[in-house]
C-alpha cells in the first residue's frame, strides 16, 4: 500500500507533457527508480543508454532533489524549489548528448534549459507568485552559504543563435541569492543578465550601512555570445566583516573585483541559481504588440503620453516599473485580450558547474576560453573526425619514423611537425583527465594549450615536463591512467624510450 501511495505522489508531482523535448522529436520516458523513491527522464530507451538522463529525489516535498551526472556538475547539489508544483515542466531541464548534436563545454554531456510562455510559478498567497509579479523561471538552487564561507564556483553558458532576448525586460542567468532577500537587504549579491549589448553584470555593494546597486557592462558581444561557451569563475568570501570579496572572471579575463563587506547585519545566507529567469515581461510583450488599437486601449485605462511612447519605442526605463504595481503589468492586464505576440521560448545551455575550495578544483583540465575569441561551437557529430595536418617537406624530415597511432582510431589528434597533438576531452582519454587538478599542481600545464589540446613528441621542447608527467603516471597508483599515457607516448617510440630511461 505504502508503494501505491508513493507511485501517487510521484504521479502528481508531474502529469505536464511535452512534445519535441527529446533530439529525435518524441516525448521521452519517465520511469521510476529501482527502489521507488525518484523518477529518471529519459531520451530513447532506458536510464543507461539515455542521452537525457537526470534523478529528481524526494518529489513530494517543496524543492526536490535534482542529481546530475559528474559530467555536467559537481561539488554541490541543486534543488527545484517551486511552490506550485504544476509550474514543473520536464522540458525545463534536460541532461543531453553530445552525440545528438547538442552543444557541450568538455565531455559528452550538458544541461539544456527550456523556457516558454507561461512557464510561471503560481501558488497560492502568501507565497511568492512569478505569474503575478511579471516572471517566469526554471532555475537550479545550490546549497546554502553562511557568514564567513569562502569558495570558488565556475559554470559556462553556452547562448544558441537563435536565441531570442525580451531585451526591454531582464533576462538573468545565474545569480546568488540573498536571504532573507527582503528590506533592508536586497533579492541578490549579483546576477548576470544577457543583453544585446552583451553580458551584463547586476549587483548590490554595501557600502556605508548601505545597498549601492550597479550595473556593469561585461567585455563581450552579443556576437561573441551567440554560437560560443562563456566561461565564469567566481572567488568570494561571504562576509559582514570588512575581510569579505568578489573577483568574478570572463572568459579567463577578471572582470570584476571587489573588496569589504557582502553581506549585510540582516543577511542570514546566499546561494547559487543558475538556468533562466526573466522578468518584466509585459514591457516586451506591450512594445511587440503596439498598435494603434493597442494605444487607444493604453490611453483608455489611463498610460500617460510619456508611458505609452516608451512603450512605443521599446526602451528600458523605470519609468515602466517593476513587479506586481508596474505600470506596464497595468496596462497589459488590461490590453492582452487585443495581443498575437507571445513571449518567444528560450534555450540555455549550461555545461561544467563545478564548486570547490580552489581555482584548480574548479577549473580541473578545463581549457578556459579567451575574451574577443571569434571561435564557434563545431558542428558536433556521432563519431569525432580525426583532424589530418598536411606537413611541410622540411616538416617531415622532423617527424619520426616511428610514429604510429594504435589507439586512436575514434580519437581527435593531429600532427604539427614533429608535435603530436591528442583532444585529451574525448572519453577515451578520461583516465587522464581525472587526475588533471593534482597534475597541474605538480607539473604544471605546458603540455596543454587553450583549447585543450595535449601535445607530445618534441623531446628538444619539452622533455623535461613530459618526464614529470610520466613519472606522476607512474607513481599514481593508477594502472589505467599510466598504461593509457605510454600508449599515446608509444606514438613515437623515441619518445618513451627516452621518458623510461
Amino acid at each position: 500500500m505504502q508503494k501505491i501511495l508513493l507511485l501517487l505522489i510521484l504521479s502528481f508531482f508531474s502529469v505536464q507533457s511535452f512534445a519535441g523535448s527529446c533530439p529525435d522529436g518524441s516525448e521521452p520516458v519517465r520511469s521510476i527508480s529501482d527502489d521507488g523513491t525518484y523518477f529518471v527522464f529519459n531520451c530513447g530507451g532506458s536510464a543507461a543508454t539515455s542521452s537525457n538522463t537526470f534523478e529528481m529525489q524526494n518529489t513530494d516535498k517543496y524543492c526536490p532533489s535534482v542529481i546530475l551526472p559528474n559530467d555536467v556538475a559537481y561539488g554541490d547539489k541543486y534543488n527545484v524549489c517551486l511552490l506550485d508544483k504544476t509550474a514543473f515542466k520536464e522540458y525545463g531541464l534536460q541532461v543531453v548528448d553530445k552525440k545528438d548534436g547538442h552543444p557541450v563545454r568538455a565531455g559528452s554531456k550538458s544541461m539544456r534549459f527550456e523556457l516558454r510562455d507561461g512557464d510561471c510559478n503560481d501558488p497560492p498567497p502568501p507565497a511568492w507568485n512569478d505569474c503575478k509579479n511579471d516572471r517566469e523561471r526554471f532555475e537550479l538552487s545550490g546549497k546554502e552559504m553562511f557568514n564567513g564561507e569562502e569558495g570558488w564556483y565556475a559554470w559556462s553558458i553556452f547562448i544558441p543563435k537563435d536565441y531570442i532576448d525580451t531585451e526591454t525586460g531582464a533576462n538573468d542567468l545565474g545569480q546568488f541569492n540573498l536571504e532573507p532577500g527582503q528590506d533592508p537587504d536586497p533579492c541578490c549579491v549579483f546576477m548576470i543578465s544577457k543583453k544585446k549589448s552583451g553580458y551584463k553584470l547586476e549587483l548590490y555593494i554595501w557600502k556605508s550601512n548601505k545597498w549601492t546597486f550597479k550595473s556593469i557592462a561585461l567585455n563581450l558581444s552579443d556576437e561573441e555570445m551567440s554560437g560560443n561557451w562563456s566561461d565564469f569563475i567566481i572567488n568570494f568570501k561571504w562576509s559582514k566583516k570588512d575581510d569579505g570579496f568578489i573577483k568574478l572572471w570572463l572568459n579567463n579575463e577578471l572582470v570584476y573585483e571587489h573588496s569589504g563587506q557582502t553581506f549585510s547585519k540582516d543577511t542570514e545566507f546566499t546561494y547559487f541559481k543558475f538556468g533562466i529567469y526573466r522578468s518584466a515581461l509585459s514591457r516586451y510583450l506591450n512594445h511587440k504588440n503596439f498598435s494603434p488599437e493597442v494605444e487607444a486601449c493604453f490611453e483608455k485605462n489611463g498610460a500617460s503620453a510619456e508611458v505609452i511612447n516608451l512603450t512605443k519605442k521599446g526602451e528600458d526605463s523605470q519609468v515602466l516599473g517593476w513587479g506586481a504595481n508596474a505600470i506596464s503589468l497595468k496596462i497589459f492586464n488590461q490590453c492582452k485580450h487585443l495581443y498575437k505576440i507571445k513571449v518567444p521560448t528560450q534555450i540555455v545551455y549550461y555545461d561544467e558547474v563545478r564548486v570547490g575550495k580552489s581555482k584548480e578544483e574548479v577549473v580541473g583540465s578545463l581549457p578556459l576560453r579567451i575574451n574577443n575569441s571569434k571561435e564557434t561551437e563545431p558542428e558536433v557529430n556521432s563519431s569525432t573526425t580525426k583532424t589530418n595536418v598536411v606537413a611541410t617537406k622540411e616538416e617531415e624530415k622532423r617527424i619520426p619514423a616511428d610514429l604510429e597511432l594504435p589507439i586512436f582510431d575514434d580519437v581527435e589528434y593531429k600532427l604539427e611537425g614533429q608535435i603530436l597533438k591528442v583532444n585529451i576531452f574525448d572519453p577515451k582519454m578520461k583516465p587522464l583527465t581525472r587526475h588533471m587538478g593534482s597534475l597541474w599542481t605538480k607539473c604544471g600545464s605546458g603540455l596543454i594549450d587553450q583549447l585543450g589540446w595535449l601535445s607530445f613528441v618534441s623531446i628538444d621542447s619539452n622533455s623535461k615536463n613530459q618526464q614529470c608527467h610520466y613519472d606522476y603516471y607512474k607513481s599514481s597508483n593508477d594502472n589505467e591512467a599510466f598504461e593509457l599515457f605510454k600508449a599515446v607516448l608509444s606514438g613515437t617510440d623515441s619518445v618513451l624510450d627516452y621518458l623510461q630511461k
